[in-house]
């Protein structure tokens, strides 16, 4: 599904929302993706690392999203 979105940058990692609502992709340039899975639009973009952002979990009860990229970076959050 994220090969139909058209995204800024590539992505390298996804997974879909615990309720399933949205598929969450992050990308090269360290943003984290929303992408509606019926218009296959993104919904919304958030900022979380400098750099490659290459992989990311989702919390199983909480929804919160941890993302990890270069460097050592990691950052955790948590979507509205």
């Amino acid at each position: 599904m994220v090969k139909f979105a058209r995204l800024k940058e590539a992505p390298l990692d996804t997974a879909w929302l615990n309720d399933g609502s949205k598929v969450v992709a992050v990308c090269t340039d360290g943003a984290v993706r929303f992408v509606d899975p019926d218009s296959v639009e993104v919904t919304s973009e958030i900022h979380a690392l400098n750099g490659w952002a290459y992989s990311l979990a989702i919390h199983p009860t909480d929804g919160s999203i941890v993302v990890g990229g270069q460097n050592r970076q990691v950052r955790r959050i948590i979507p509205k």
